[in-house]
């Protein structure tokens, strides 16, 4: 029987190892959010091609999320799941603080 490693999250400024994958932090989502929120005011303040520019790249980031979630819950979905099923891991899905 297999022991299975628990990777520990890494520090910021540290370089991506092949456990990166294993520990990806769910808010990340908030990058998503952050730039259609600057998009659409953007927008809104008739800076169309600033808009649109931003609209590309949250697109793409978009993709690269839903990429890295699924094979995060493929290789790694024991760490998927808790994640999901706690409830402090589960709100930064939501990008908002919950209080222990």
């Amino acid at each position: 029987m297999e022991a299975q490693h628990t990777a520990l999250p890494p520090k910021p400024g540290e370089p991506i190892t092949g456990h990166s994958l294993q520990t990806f932090f769910p808010g990340y989502f908030a990058l998503v959010m952050a730039t259609g929120i600057v998009s659409v005011g953007a927008f809104l303040y008739n800076m169309k091609q600033v808009a649109n520019i931003l609209l590309c790249a949250n697109v793409i980031f978009y993709i690269v999320l839903w990429a890295v979630l699924i094979f995060r819950a493929i290789k790694y979905p024991t760490d998927v799941w808790k994640d999901i099923s706690s409830l402090v891991a589960w709100s930064h899905f939501f990008n908002h603080r919950c209080r222990e």
